[in-house]
């Protein structure tokens, strides 16, 4: 498993796989608002796709679940869950402080202090005349200190809203590479000799994994986070909530974050297969239990079949919508808005809106560790798999055909550590789980005879609904949108400089036994070699996080700092080393 985000090992009580259980969703307890949240409710089960129709019709056709923008904390409850250990997250998140605003002069005293490296003795002088200045008693310091507190007061998170619209929702370039971080997994399931695990069935078999953490999320079996030694921090648990069934949706000017709760309406995974969108179920109509890893695999192979036929019919292959949304969002929305004034295509769009998440089957493989990361972060171009997306979605995993697995996010709505927290469970769910060449044959001979999907499964096959392909009606304007949606994504695309590189010499294992943090190692080996490539230091970025507050996120370590510097010049030899 290889990320940009230092991984470790899951706890125990968090390998142990979930039973599975009954899904009775008149169980579900209503929710509670971190913030001002916008809801629309819609009245009926038809406004689905006939797959998730079905799914709905299984839990007594209740109407469709309520859409929340912005932020939401989940407390959904299930009767008849399996006995396993449930948390109290609610009395979790009560126990979190509130957001403090920082004073004044600390404020002043830091930026004086991390401008210090980055001046010639000049420039720092002009710095500190003007925060001098600018803190003054009386000044426009205080000023603006008091109406930030004031801002502050009585909020749990006085940052929260706007870093999510200034952060996130306000920017208006396309969310591809600018905005949607991704992670790679290696291909831990490859057989040791000749075998290796098929695409689907490798899709199966992590998807089950999601759906499984989904479904701790959900009944409030996923144990909340600490963070420290023997004085446990608790740290929050809202970015949970939003992992899945969320979505970012277009807008005028700023952009809406939308999570769509855990209703009827929202069980099912979308699945893109080189470009066509198709709906998959992810319980069985009767009894509302999770589809297994076989059944999935099933479903997977099913959309393989399917896509690879719909050139035998005229029409049936559609526009490569997913183009559209790696637009500039103010040029997406124009197209989204018109594209929503058809009702068949607001329904296929509400369906992704409200879908667990996006399944890519990619056609096209990578051939090393640097195409493996660009295509899933990029997809390669038009041309290649990145109109297999849609890049509004909070979350993708992708499947490669040669069985690696790549995961993305729309970052809007939570971070990286959620998201590392759900791909180890995905890569490991049990702990020791190795998939054996046994399980690959059985598997494939379970479905060999599927061919018009009737089959397999011990004739579990006749018994789930067949994936349902997503159809798109456009209008000329955004018909002509397509191939320039794909020119400037390419273009972004060719602009980005990208290598993947192991450096295999040592870890963290090594540095931690010399007594040094491997944080701190490895910031100030980027500073050295930035100093001595460029001659000078540079402004520096490092992500903390801040969630051992009420809806924490991240912020920002200016690590180029006048110790840091002391150590790259005393290394160097350079003048002023003291």
């Amino acid at each position: 498993f290889s990320s940009t985000c230092s991984m470790r090992r899951m706890a125990p009580h968090l390998q142990a796989r979930l039973k599975r259980s009954l899904w009775r969703p008149s169980a579900c307890a209503s929710s509670r608002s971190a913030a001002t949240t916008t809801t629309t409710t819609t009245t009926a089960a038809a406004t689905a796709t006939a797959a998730v129709a079905t799914a709905a019709a299984a839990s007594r056709q209740l109407p469709l679940g309520t859409m929340v923008v912005h932020r939401r904390l989940m407390s959904t409850t299930v009767a008849g869950a399996a006995a396993s250990k449930t948390y109290d997250i609610e009395a979790h998140q009560r126990s979190l402080p509130n957001l403090p605003v920082p004073p004044l002069a600390q404020s002043l005293r830091k930026y004086v202090e991390k401008m210090s490296p980055l001046e010639t003795e000049a420039e720092a002088a002009v710095t500190r005349g003007l925060v001098e200045e600018f803190g003054r008693p009386g000044g426009e310091g205080e000023r603006l200190q008091a109406l930030l507190e004031r801002h502050a007061e009585g909020k749990e998170n006085w940052l929260d809203r706007w870093w999510l619209d200034y952060a996130y929702m306000r920017y208006r370039e396309s969310v591809v590479i600018n905005v949607s971080p991704a992670l790679v997994m290696e291909d831990t399931t490859a057989m040791q000799g000749t075998v290796r695990v098929p695409q689907c069935l490798r899709a199966g078999i992590v998807i089950h994994r999601c759906l499984e953490f989904a479904e701790l999320i959900r009944q409030r079996q996923l144990p909340p986070e600490f963070m420290g030694g023997k004085a446990k921090t608790p740290l929050c648990q809202a970015p949970y909530s939003f992992l899945f069934n969320s979505c970012r949706i277009p807008d005028p000017v700023c952009d809406k974050f939308a999570h769509f709760g855990n209703g009827p309406d929202t069980d099912h995974v979308v699945v893109a297969r080189r470009g066509q969108f198709f709906v998959v179920a992810t319980r069985h109509p009767a009894t509302g239990v999770l589809l297994s890893e076989g059944e999935l695999y099933q479903q997977f192979e099913r959309i393989v079949r399917m896509e690879a036929s719909l050139d035998e019919t005229p029409g049936a292959r559609q526009p490569l919508v997913g183009l559209l949304t790696t637009e500039h969002r103010d040029v997406w929305n124009e197209h989204y808005q018109r594209m929503r004034a058809d009702p068949a295509n607001a329904q296929a769009l509400d369906v992704i809106h409200r879908a667990k998440l996006l399944v890519t089957l990619e056609s096209h493989d990578y051939q090393d560790k640097t195409q493996h990361v660009n295509a899933t972060l990029t997809g390669r171009g038009s041309s290649m798999e990145t109109a297999n997306r849609w890049w509004d979605k909070q979350l993708h995993i992708m499947f490669f055909p040669n069985s690696g697995v790549g995961t993305q996010m729309e970052h809007s709505g939570f971070d990286a550590m959620p998201m590392t927290r759900l791909s180890a469970y995905m890569a490991n769910a049990d702990g020791s789980r190795q998939i054996t060449e046994q399980e690959v044959r059985a598997y494939s001979a379970r479905i060999s005879g599927d061919g018009d999907g009737e089959g397999g499964e011990g004739g579990a096959g006749a018994q789930l609904p067949m994936p349902v392909h997503l159809r798109w009606k456009l209008d000329e304007a955004t018909e002509r949108g397509l191939p320039v949606a794909a020119a400037k994504v390419d273009r972004l695309i060719d602009n980005l400089d990208l290598q993947a590189n192991v450096f295999g010499s040592f870890g963290k294992g090594m540095i931690k036994r010399c007594k040094v943090s491997p944080d701190a190692f490895w910031q100030l080996t980027m500073q050295l070699a930035f100093v001595r490539l460029h001659g000078e230091f540079p402004p520096t970025y490092e992500t903390a996080h801040t969630r051992m507050f009420k809806l924490g996120r991240t912020e920002t370590i200016r690590s180029c700092s006048p110790e840091s510097a002391a150590f790259v010049r005393a290394f160097l030899g350079l003048e002023g080393a003291a």
